[in-house]
């Protein structure tokens, strides 16, 4: 059984030497597959034996290298696609080096968390919402939500997502006023707007389109494909 995870893990990719000590011991060249202030992952060609004590080196960006002893606490074979890997919990490791893990993974994640992007969902439906924010946040977007037109266009103006998932039929403000107060009174032209309704008709189409909103998709639909949609405009921006 996997160790819990404790902390945020940032894939990279970063060569290795790494030293196996057990009933042989092994050395191989490998890439670490993420980091966390704890631990590492690696590469394998196999599955290791869990309390596997290990010798690794990475290199990192500026060509330094940092060596640390650990030991395995987590192992699996190749899956499909997905080849093997093992999880190491450092237990020894220079001070020097050390700070400059710490330092690597800090700006790692200070890039990673301002590359994030935010998704806005504006939707009545609690179980819409509840489903759309999972499978978002599966895919690394953050998410904030509003029940209601009038809570949305305020989340609009305090979060400044970089998306926005707009239902049509809301109360308090119906997506279209939503819609027309981002693009005409907030003069954003910018930031994607994906209608969502359960009326299939060209008109609310056509006025969607008038209004700014860049994508129209008719409930019920297909997750993939809004997903798909909301990476394409993401990319695009």
């Amino acid at each position: 059984m996997k160790e819990r995870r404790q902390y945020k893990r940032i894939r990279i990719d970063l060569p290795a030497q790494c030293k196996i000590y057990g009933p042989s011991e092994i050395c191989f060249s490998t890439k670490v597959y993420d980091i966390s202030p704890g631990g590492i992952c690696f590469l394998t060609n196999d599955k290791i034996e869990l309390g596997t004590q290990a010798e690794i080196q990475i290199k990192l960006d500026n060509n330094e290298k940092i060596t640390m002893k650990a030991k395995v606490t987590w192992s699996e074979g190749p899956q499909g696609a997905e080849p093997a890997r093992a999880g190491v919990k450092i237990v020894d490791i220079a001070k020097q080096d050390l700070e400059r893990f710490v330092y690597f993974y800090c700006q790692r994640l200070f890039n990673f968390l301002m590359s994030r992007k935010k998704i806005l969902i504006i939707e009545d439906e609690k179980d819409m919402v509840d489903l759309l924010t999972y499978e978002l946040k599966q895919k690394e977007y953050d998410v904030v939500s509003a029940c209601d037109g009038q809570e949305g266009f305020t989340k609009y103006l305090e979060e400044w997502p970089d998306l926005i998932i707009l239902d049509l039929s809301l109360p308090k403000l119906n997506g279209y006023e939503v819609c027309r107060k981002i693009r005409r009174e907030k003069n954003d032209t910018k930031t994607p707007i994906i209608m969502l309704t359960a009326r299939d008709q060209e008109a609310d189409k056509i006025i969607g389109g008038v209004l700014g909103a860049e994508k129209y998709i008719t409930k019920p639909f297909d997750s993939e494909h809004l997903l798909s949609e909301i990476d394409k405009y993401l990319k695009a921006n």
